[in-house]
């Protein structure tokens, strides 16, 4: 699919009219000499070593595309040369294929494959520490990348390495941290919704605030920020799975409570903690499976395979025709808990566990059916009611999920947790009646006994919203569709679609679990519905859970849109590199935002970017939206020509 250019009409504060697109393109062949030396010097070291950065054919064509992309026709001296370390082409060949690519028009490669490639052959795209000579005050100075070391440079408000921050500034950046796409009073909608992984933003402390008692509880064991996420994220999930009796009215239908979860992280980045969160369900799937092995025992043998199979949680890795049973035997209620999502991806692309259209039908409690000729089995459920919490590696996402059309993709709420470089204390409990996995296991025997009365009291739940915040609830869907459609596409709208739906299902848990740890009592006739009101708190706490899910699911979209990008290959200083090269000697914010555009990089991240190419006198601000580049010179140079 051919990638489109996004055309910056509005940067600062002025209407449409008098705002004039810069081009159509982004990356012109007149390239600034900054730009043009820091590729000569890579290309110039691809060439020291030899090294053939595109020995496949299929990157040889990648190449001409990403230097085309970004110099035009003054890319085809660099084609050539590295062509020329390209087993078994030919200057002819080169100059035709180059020919071919300029002829082609936009093929959606971008220069950041050049990058890419050279990286892949371990060439450094960095500029090397204590290679950077700049002027400053009329003086030459040698100034080294701090990047590798600390993402904060020492100012006059650091001592020893910490950070002083005056008042003023301290304001500045709480205001800026809380409206991080709001510019000279006016939002950019797309720095709003498209942000680093490290960059998305967490559940505000107001939710923590309002919390039903046993949720409470359960936050109590959180040892960060994002594991207490997680952790309250993964709790409302897995009991979901148990309020089958608990129900709704939204967009004219019946629904329930279930969710669908998958938790993102690399390897080793405490994900694993989310199997705590099962704990609290255990008890009640143990109690079913000991039901199960009694009604077996008291059986005649001959009647064994007709037995119900009793269980809250599901394996993963079932025959598609032993998952709807066991779903069957339970009323259409189940759990489907994997810490590992490879172990659900492979099981889909087997042939006898390809239940991807049951999952996708089950969130909305659609009926799903199955018929198998061997012993005439036929299998059907009206109502399913399943829960899904899955966690593993961005790779296993995509293992599960190939592209954000998948139908799965909307379904999820996805929750990912950034990288951070810590080795925490592994010994701060040495008792096991004090570990977590005991305690989770108290908190699952506690809920066992609040779910009793959900038997007790009622044959069935009804939960609503209250009449005056129907009008709330919709004006806000409607302003998140529009920002997401405007800043990431019109197919966020299905995502978005969903994500009410989960912002009503949170509802229903919380107002279920608050009611749950309620001193009163309310029993009903037999048959009879106990309506339940959602009260403002829950209500809001759910939105905001809702809300900040939806940032996750529209940076999931972005990797998904393009999962072989080679961007993702980079490191932060890699990309801070890339963008300073690939910016014009001069330029406005205007023709910044495109390249950022055109890069696919967070724009607020960059606006930082921005600030420390000034700090390190690498870019300094000339005026109204105005930027120019300093030029550097070489330490060698600079003593050869300076006077006596």
């Amino acid at each position: 699919m051919p990638k489109k250019h996004f055309i910056p009409q509005q940067w600062e504060a002025c209407s449409d009219e008098n705002c004039i697109p810069i081009c159509n393109k982004v990356y012109s062949s007149d390239c600034g000499n900054d730009r043009v030396n820091d590729v000569e010097r890579i290309v110039s070291l691809i060439e020291q070593q030899g090294a053939d950065i595109a020995p496949s054919y299929e990157n040889w064509v990648k190449l001409g595309f990403a230097l085309v992309d970004g110099y035009g026709e003054n890319g085809r001296d660099y084609f050539m040369r590295l062509s020329s370390l390209h087993a078994g082409c030919t200057p002819e060949a080169a100059e035709s294929q180059y020919d071919k690519c300029l002829r082609s028009g936009n093929s959606g490669i971008t220069i950041s494959t050049f990058f890419h490639l050279a990286k892949q052959a371990e060439i450094s795209i960095s500029i090397p520490n204590g290679k950077m000579a700049i002027w400053q005050n009329g003086n030459l100075r040698d100034h080294a990348d701090k990047q590798n070391n600390s993402e904060i440079s020492k100012s006059p408000n650091c001592q020893d390495g910490n950070m002083e921050i005056s008042e003023e500034k301290e304001a500045v950046k709480v205001q800026n941290t809380k409206y991080p796409y709001c510019q000279n009073g006016k939002t950019d909608i797309s720095a709003k919704w498209i942000f680093e992984e490290d960059e998305l933003p967490l559940f505000p402390e107001e939710v923590y605030a309002h919390l039903p008692p046993f949720l409470d509880s359960v936050m109590r064991s959180a040892i960060s920020p994002s594991d207490r996420d997680m952790l309250l994220i993964g709790a409302i999930t897995v009991l979901s799975s148990t309020l089958d009796k608990v129900s709704g009215v939204y967009d004219e239908r019946i629904v329930y409570p279930n969710l669908y979860l998958f938790v993102s992280a690399d390897a080793g980045m405490g994900k694993g903690a989310l199997t705590l969160c099962r704990e609290l369900v255990a008890p009640i799937n143990t109690e079913l499976r000991t039901a199960a092995r009694l009604q077996l025992a008291d059986s005649d043998s001959s009647k064994e395979k007709d037995m119900p199979m009793l269980a809250l949680i599901i394996p993963a890795n079932s025959s598609a025709s032993a998952f709807i049973k066991t779903l069957a035997d339970n009323n259409g209620t189940g759990l489907m808990f994997e810490t590992e999502g490879d172990t659900l991806s492979q099981t889909l692309k087997s042939d006898y566990g390809n239940y991807s259209d049951t999952l996708r039908k089950a969130f909305h409690h659609e009926p799903v059916s199955l018929c198998r000729r061997k012993d005439r089995e036929f299998l059907e459920l009206d109502c399913p009611k399943l829960s899904v919490v899955l966690a593993g590696t961005p790779g296993q996402v995509r293992n599960l999920i190939q592209d954000s059309e998948n139908g799965l993709f909307s379904r999820f709420m996805f929750f990912n947790i950034k990288f951070e470089r810590n080795i925490r204390n592994v010994f701060v409990v040495t008792d096991s009646k004090k570990s977590k996995t005991e305690t989770f296991r108290q908190l699952g025997e506690q809920y066992k006994e609040l779910s009793g009365k959900i038997q007790r009291e009622a044959s069935a739940y009804e939960v609503s919203i209250p009449p005056f915040l129907h009008a709330h609830f919709m004006d806000h869907y409607n302003q998140l569709n529009n920002e997401c459609c405007e800043a990431i596409g019109n197919r966020m709208q299905g995502v978005v679609r969903r994500n009410g739906l989960m912002a009503f299902r949170i509802m229903m848990v919380l107002t279920l679990v608050r009611h749950l740890t309620d001193e009163c009592y309310h029993p009903m006739p037999e048959g009879q519905s106990l309506r339940l009101e959602c009260s403002d708190e829950d209500y809001h706490t759910s939105l905001t859970i809702a809300e900040t899910m939806l940032y996750h699911s529209a940076y999931m979209f972005r990797q998904l849109e393009k999962p072989s990008s080679p961007a993702s290959a980079f490191n932060r200083n890699d990309r801070r590199e890339i963008l300073y090269m690939m910016l014009p000697d001069s330029f406005t914010k205007q023709e910044y935002l495109a390249v950022v555009r055109q890069l696919e990089y967070s724009e607020s991240t960059c606006n930082k970017w921005i600030d420390r190419y000034i700090e390190e006198n690498r870019l300094r601000h000339c005026g109204h939206s105005k930027y120019e580049k300093v030029q550097r010179t070489s330490p060698d140079t600079l003593s050869s020509t300076a006077p006596p």
